[in-house]
């Protein structure tokens, strides 16, 4: 049970101040700061700071160090979107299930934990939405973050206690011992009196241990003294006039606490276990990241510098400002009356002494060369050309391009993630894009088993104990949450890769179905009528991987070689007619019934084998058969034909 004494008052500062003392502070909670800041600089779109250096001939030319800085753009963003977005199909995976029990009817649907954390939970209205469309985010950006729930006393007793979904960034988190303790400096800001005048400065604060919270927020501020409202905290007045204050702070019902931190890859951890510091699920991709943007940033220099090659010129004529000296001399009479000689630098030549042509819109004047020696003649030979460029070598250039480009594989592969770096920067093997794929699922499905296991089923639980723990009906709702056991991370082209594959190696039928039906829900989603039409066919064609010329002479082997009065031979017809009429028979069933796709399997075969019956009869027994032939379209004696 919280007390006030022990871990609320120390905390409560006084108005202007932000944070309380260090020794008040968790013992990682400057570097959880800097790790979050260290992932932003690498994903953000400020200039990072690991990139302002002073590199080889930019020392004594700041202006170059500004330029890189306003050229500067994030090309790493894409990089962590395909890591949200691989995480994020997490819950998209065929066996991850959220499954309520049943309730006792003497609650309302509406009051239930099901209903209110898929359709009532605070303002994303869904908890599981909350978590995967924020969660994951801060998951990847700030590990040492929590997500809080906080208890909302209603105004009605018997009314149901409401969930406050908070995401607390490290900062924020002044305290976090797991299982133990938390104090939670909230973003929001309370309405304050300074000085008698209402601003939104108060800070608020949240107080959880292992069975109680507290809310704590700043009220008014008059010189040195700050008042404080605090939920639990009652005072009173006994016989003699001494003022005293009762504690009573209210439970929230959960085995531990509603506060959870997100990250699941421990850096450090304090003696007892109990204070962690945790890293980003890219940390070990951070090196490499930093050097893409390095290497980036270098590219895009050499690339204007190939685009500004240094030019040169044949100078023919000297300034005539300064008559070649590059200085102009001048004369300014003192108080005293003495003239002073002042030196200054031409501002025509810029000091070199020769005229320079920089606009391409100038002419350049070559005059003949003068004559030299005892010789009259003159050099015919002119300078050509008078001007140029100094052509920078493209080495460089390239040797920067491969190295960013190693360096977002390795940044990919960091993270499981080295089969889109195969299909963006390399063309690979299939065995190594198996390998890359392979990496990839395990650690999905390892960070799966983390949101499941640490967070999701911990949040459903923490909801239902607020919610419903002060009626003692804590733990009757929980849902019971499964992890994938199997995750495909595989693209389009992957897939299409393994099924061309197996179509041109004839492996077996069932892997064959199992890979088209993979393409067809990732083309177009297992809502779409083509995937539902060969899901559909996969479970009740019977013959649906033989041709129709192999199902005809399995029907003309049944005529030949049956009883036609047989029912093993009307049977035998009937599902070989039933597979060469499939497609048909599906189409007319469809267009009579809107939700045939949502019927018991049982109802569909029935309904398919219905509307089979009008696209097929028996021949009668007694009626013999006659073979039928088909003329060839050339006479194959005939070579003039066959050539044509």
């Amino acid at each position: 049970m919280l007390d006030f004494q022990r871990d609320i008052a120390p905390y409560l500062l006084k108005h202007g101040e932000t944070k309380p003392d260090k020794k008040l502070l968790h013992k990682f909670y400057q570097e959880s700061i800097d790790h979050a800041k260290l992932v932003e600089s690498v994903f953000g779109d400020a200039y990072p700071e690991f990139l302002q250096v002073d590199r080889p001939k930019e020392k004594d030319k700041p202006s170059h160090r500004k330029f890189r800085e306003a050229i500067y753009k994030a090309v790493t963003k894409p990089f962590r979107r395909r890591l949200i977005r691989t995480l994020s199909a997490i819950r998209n995976a065929d066996d991850f299930t959220i499954e309520f029990p049943q309730v006792e009817s003497t609650i309302p649907f509406n009051e239930t934990l099901n209903f209110y954390t898929t359709e009532n939970f605070g303002a994303w209205k869904s908890l599981e939405q909350w978590f995967w469309e924020q969660g994951i985010q801060h998951f990847i950006d700030d590990p040492n973050a929590c997500a809080v729930l906080l208890p909302k006393i209603p105004e009605n007793p018997t009314d149901y206690r409401e969930v406050v979904p908070i995401w607390a960034m490290s900062d924020q988190v002044w305290y976090y011992a797991e299982g133990e303790k938390a104090v939670i400096c909230a973003q929001a800001k309370s309405d304050i009196l300074v000085n008698s005048k209402k601003v939104k400065e108060g800070l608020i604060l949240y107080f959880f241990d292992r069975e109680s919270y507290c809310i704590a927020e700043q009220k008014s501020a008059n010189g040195g003294r700050t008042t404080w409202e605090i939920l639990g905290i009652e005072v009173v007045q006994d016989e003699s006039g001494k003022i005293d204050y009762n504690q009573a702070f209210p439970l929230h019902h959960f085995r531990t606490m509603p506060v959870f931190k997100l990250g699941s890859q421990i850096r450090k951890t304090s003696e007892d276990g109990v204070l962690k510091l945790f890293e980003s699920y890219v940390a070990d991709a951070i090196p490499a990241l930093k050097s893409v943007l390095q290497r980036s940033s270098d590219i895009d220099i050499e690339a204007l510098l190939h685009t500004g090659s240094l030019e040169w010129q044949y100078v023919t004529k000297k300034c005539g400002v300064c008559s070649g000296e590059g200085k102009i001399k001048s004369f300014t009479t003192t108080r005293s009356g003495k003239d002073k000689a002042t030196t200054t630098k031409c501002t025509k030549c810029g000091g070199n002494g020769w005229d320079i042509y920089d606009s391409h819109l100038e002419k350049i004047l070559i005059s003949t060369p003068a004559a030299e020696g005892f010789d009259d003649t003159k050099p015919v030979n002119l300078p050509t050309p008078p001007a140029g460029m100094i052509e920078r070598s493209p080495n460089a250039i390239k040797e920067f391009r491969e190295e960013y480009r190693r360096n977002m594989i390795e940044a990919y592969q960091t993270v499981g993630l080295g089969h889109i770096a195969d299909q963006i920067f390399m063309n690979t093997s299939g065995t190594s894009k198996h390998y890359d794929r392979d990496e990839g699922e395990k650690m999905t499905m390892d960070t799966s088993k983390h949101f499941v296991s640490n967070l999701l089923q911990p949040m459903y639980a923490a909801t239902d104990a607020i919610r419903y723990g002060p009626i003692g009906k804590a733990g009757e709702q929980v849902p019971i949450i499964v992890s994938p056991k199997r995750f495909d991370i595989s693209s389009i082209d992957m897939t299409r890769e393994e099924l061309n594959d197996a179509m041109t190696n004839n492996y077996s039928e069932e892997l064959k179905d199992m890979l088209q039906l993979r393409y067809l829900n990732q083309m177009g989603g297992k809502d779409s009528t083509e995937y539902k039409t060969f899901r559909v066919k996969m479970q009740l064609d019977p013959h649906r991987n033989k041709t129709d010329e192999t199902k005809s002479f399995l029907l003309s082997q049944a005529y030949l070689t049956m009883d036609r009065e047989s029912e093993e031979f009307s049977h035998t017809v009937e599902q070989l007619q039933f597979s060469i009429n499939f497609e048909t028979a599906l189409r007319d069933v469809v267009l009579k019934q809107d939700k045939f796709f949502q019927l018991p399997i049982e109802k569909q075969y029935e309904l398919l084998i219905q509307a089979n019956k009008a696209y097929f009869s028996v021949r009668p027994a007694g009626q013999p058969i006659e073979m039928s032939t088909l003329a060839p379209l050339v006479n194959a004696k005939d070579v003039n034909q066959m050539q044509e």
